[in-house]
């Protein structure tokens, strides 16, 4: 019954499903060519209500330069694969830093928009700074910044002033 039936049954299903993959695949995709194997001998053998349990593809050997080979091909297509997420990455990283200086640069107008117009020749030309810069210069120059950022500040709304 073994010779008679199951070998050449186990045989030609082998041959049927090997046809149907590549030597690589037979590699790569070995758990799908073990359930096709399977269900095409459960299918052949029902016939002789013999039943198959599981089956084991066992001693599948290629050559082990071609083992290597689909090895490297594999690896380089993982390469592949994370060089395009890296490229995906970038792009995503470069797309929320253009959002963000969009953002910044829509609140720097809110800010200038909203900023009172302060004339600097009165300032500059007052008094108290043509006083001093007569005197020193270099200190003149930092008291009417800061006479200036004073009178700036006195047009400027609480709210602003607080942040």
């Amino acid at each position: 019954m073994v010779e008679k039936i199951i070998n050449p049954a186990v045989e030609e299903v082998l041959k049927a499903v090997m046809a149907k993959y590549t030597a690589e695949e037979v590699i790569t995709k070995r758990g799908e060519v073990k359930t096709a194997v399977d269900d095409l001998l459960t299918a052949r053998l029902v016939n002789y209500y013999l039943k198959v349990d599981d089956i084991s593809l066992v001693h599948v050997h290629f050559s082990q330069r071609f083992t290597n080979a689909v090895e490297a091909k594999q690896i380089a297509e993982q390469d592949a694969k994370k060089s395009g997420f890296a490229v995906l990455k970038a792009t995503k990283e470069a797309e929320a830093r253009i959002s963000q200086a969009k953002g910044e640069a829509a609140a720097q107008e809110i800010i200038h928009a909203t900023l009172p117009i302060v004339k600097l020749e009165p300032i500059l030309n007052s008094p108290r700074c043509k006083s001093l810069s007569s005197r020193n210069p270099r200190s003149a120059r930092v008291t009417c910044s800061r006479i200036f950022w004073a009178s700036a500040c006195r047009n400027f709304p609480a709210s602003v002033m607080s942040i």
